[in-house]
């Protein structure tokens, strides 16, 4: 008689577990779809493949993403420029290219951030790319009505000396292109003493040597160009994205007439306008050409690179564009003013929080006997301590620049103030000041103001703050986002959707996230953080204040 309770008690109490079981640390519902999506794994590789201008590749479709690495999309002997490749067999297109010779082979400061891949091949016929892309453009293809899918091309940080476009497991593309209907392009090209040495001085032959980098970036845009059609990519609809030397390099793109045309959106994270002069950039040539003792191009070419490295360290020989007015005419931003040649280009403009002023670089950089937590150690850092440490830095302006920081960042304590990264970096509201008064294409500005767990708790740091969640794959990153992933994968979904959304139209908002233009009157800046959201004038009144208590 008691039976039909019992058992509806069972069923009550079974119903309870199971509704605790899913939801005790689960995410948001929006969110855990997200997680899952990228921890699916279910489809057989398979072969693939596509001609291309230079020939036929076999690349691998792996979960539904087809995947064509290490693609030769340019040749070039040692100082000159890039020419079109080709090859009759197929070629493999299943690993990653070698990459530019970067010197000396020294560990990253910051390594527990940005965990390198340490097996990269140096070579300097290293001209290649990779692909991304969820479709094969073929005649069934069109025949099912398939929509070209924008394009992004991303190109890597290491300032204008090192890196690679296989450098960090998060420049992997399979994500974006899945997630975000993208085909996704990322770059390999000459670097260093190889890519940015003016020899101008020393015959006409070598006018162009101090751009060969940002020549090799040309070749690739040229290359998708032509090619973006074979894996279901739009070639009229290109994004260059880049980070750090990466954005300074997007920068002197947009200042290149040689790349007008051959894309029609820019993202500038962490970076800013580039470029040395030409006088400057021969006196340093001449200065290695000193120390070498030799005296023409043709033996400087013969010179075995890790002694021209070497020579190049000791006459201080550094990398950058060359503003030498033809290939490189003038810096992309001058006086204030951005340049005429990306009047009609949409721009994103952005940096982290922390930049590289965060605790961050101090509790994985120090090199000391004293306590390196002291006063970088969030749970050592007591509130009275760091109100003392306010007091030091800000002085009388200390509760205007709290009060102010309070407005802006309302989810963040205020040891984080001490990390905020105003004048540290890269100047991303000079750049969108510039964009903006020139009245042309909108630039958009945003800061990556997400904390990571790891640590105690760091701020959001430069590359690893904000490009394992801009190119969304912050699953290659478990030890910095662990005990916050639900965070992390929100911020995730936020930053890759926007960067989607900016690759189709050229405004990055959407019904769920608004993000309005930058202007000169309102200086709307997206804040992505646990609850992203865009605010007017952004963070320009607390820089503004910091700046004010600086001694010149």
């Amino acid at each position: 008689m008691n039976s039909p309770t019992i058992l509806s008690k069972v069923i009550a109490l079974a119903m309870t577990l199971v509704i605790s079981q899913a939801t005790a640390g689960s995410f948001p519902e929006e969110s855990h779809k997200w997680r899952d999506d990228h921890d699916r794994r279910s489809a057989l590789t398979e072969p693939a493949f596509v001609t291309v201008s230079g020939g036929q590749l076999m690349g691998a479709k792996v979960d539904g993403v087809y995947a064509f690495k290490g693609i030769p999309y340019a040749t070039a002997q040692r100082y000159q420029e890039p020419q079109p490749t080709s090859w009759v067999n197929i070629k493999k297109a299943l690993a990653f290219g070698e990459t530019c010779p970067n010197g000396a082979q020294t560990v990253n400061v910051h390594e527990f951030v940005t965990e390198s891949n340490h097996d990269m091949v140096e070579n300097e016929n290293c001209l290649s790319l990779n692909v991304w892309t969820t479709s094969l453009a073929d005649k069934s293809f069109w025949r099912r009505g398939g929509q070209p899918k924008p394009v992004i091309v991303w190109i890597h940080g290491g300032g204008f000396s090192s890196g690679s476009s296989a450098e960090l497991p998060y420049y992997e593309g399979a994500n974006l292109a899945d997630h975000q209907d993208v085909v996704f392009v990322s770059v390999n090209h000459r670097l260093n003493v190889l890519g940015y040495l003016d020899l101008s001085a020393y015959g006409p032959e070598w006018a162009a040597t101090g751009n060969l980098g940002q020549l090799d970036l040309v070749a690739a845009l040229r290359w998708v160009r032509d090619n973006a059609t074979q894996f279901g990519g739009d070639a009229s609809n290109v994004t260059i994205v880049g980070q750090s030397g990466g954005a300074g390099k997007v920068m002197t793109l947009l200042g290149m007439p040689s790349a007008q045309g051959l894309f029609h959106k820019a993202v500038v994270l962490s970076g800013g306008s580039a470029g040395q002069s030409q006088t400057n950039a021969r006196a340093a040539a001449a200065r290695l050409f000193t120390t070498l003792g030799i005296s023409t191009v043709e033996e400087l070419r013969q010179i075995p690179y890790r002694r021209l490295i070497d020579a190049a360290a000791s006459a201080r020989v550094g990398a950058s564009p060359v503003i030498d007015g033809v290939v490189y005419p003038a810096a992309t931003v001058t006086a204030g003013k951005f340049t005429e040649l990306a009047r009609d280009i949409p721009i994103i403009v952005s940096n982290t929080f922390g930049e590289f002023c965060g605790n961050s670089v101090s509790l994985t950089a120090w090199n000391t006997s004293a306590n390196p937590l002291a006063d970088v150690y969030r749970p050592e850092t007591s509130p009275a301590r760091v109100n003392e440490l306010l007091t030091q830095r800000f002085g009388a302006a200390k509760e205007a620049i709290v009060q102010e920081f309070r407005r802006v960042y309302p989810g963040h304590d205020l040891f984080d103030l001490l990390f905020f990264a105003v004048g540290c970096g890269p100047n991303r509201l000079a750049t969108a000041d510039a964009k903006a008064a020139q009245a042309g294409a909108p630039v958009y500005s945003a800061v990556y103001a997400l904390n990571l767990p790891w640590f105690g708790g760091v701020v959001s740091v430069h590359t690893g703050g904000d490009l394992p969640f801009v190119l969304d794959n912050p699953q290659t990153i478990p030890h910095l986002i662990a005990g916050g992933e639900e965070d992390a994968y929100r911020q995730a979904r936020d930053a890759s959707t926007a960067l989607g959304n900016f690759a189709r139209t050229g405004d990055p908002s959407d019904q769920r996230l608004r993000w309005p233009a930058y202007k000169p009157d309102t200086q709307w800046t997206m804040i992505f953080d646990k609850r992203s959201r865009a605010l007017k004038r952004g963070d320009r009144d607390l820089s503004d204040k910091i700046l004010s208590t600086r001694t010149p």
